[in-house]
């Protein structure tokens, strides 16, 4: 079970919400060291754009990439059937046909 808490079998990798949470406990154990030792918070300020940029870096390509992974593997009748709607229902086109035909029509009278 906590296997699976770092570890996705299906994809054979560490997890990227693991690292991201590995990160942030890292740096919030230096700002805690650094609020109490100065010679830490001396170098943490040296170095603060370098931990913004690569904490900000992390978790912009690990939640683009999950973004990205929802829009290719989601499709609309995946989310409908995963609540239980039956995306049938939607395939009724009748009546946009009926509009559609009707603005046809309009557009050859006003030529």
């Amino acid at each position: 079970m906590w296997r699976s808490l770092w570890y996705d079998d299906k994809k054979t990798t560490i997890r990227g919400s693991f690292i991201n949470f590995m990160l942030t406990c890292v740096y919030a154990g230096l700002i805690i060291a650094g609020s109490f030792l100065v010679s830490v918070a001396d170098n943490l300020h040296k170095i603060e754009n370098l931990m913004i940029g690569f904490f900000v870096i992390s978790i912009g390509i690990w939640s683009g990439k999950k973004a990205y992974e929802f829009s290719k593997l989601t499709s609309v009748d995946s989310v409908l059937k995963e609540h239980g709607i039956d995306p049938s229902i939607l395939e009724d086109t009748s009546l946009a046909d009926e509009e559609a035909a009707e603005r046809a029509a309009e557009r050859e009278a006003a030529k």
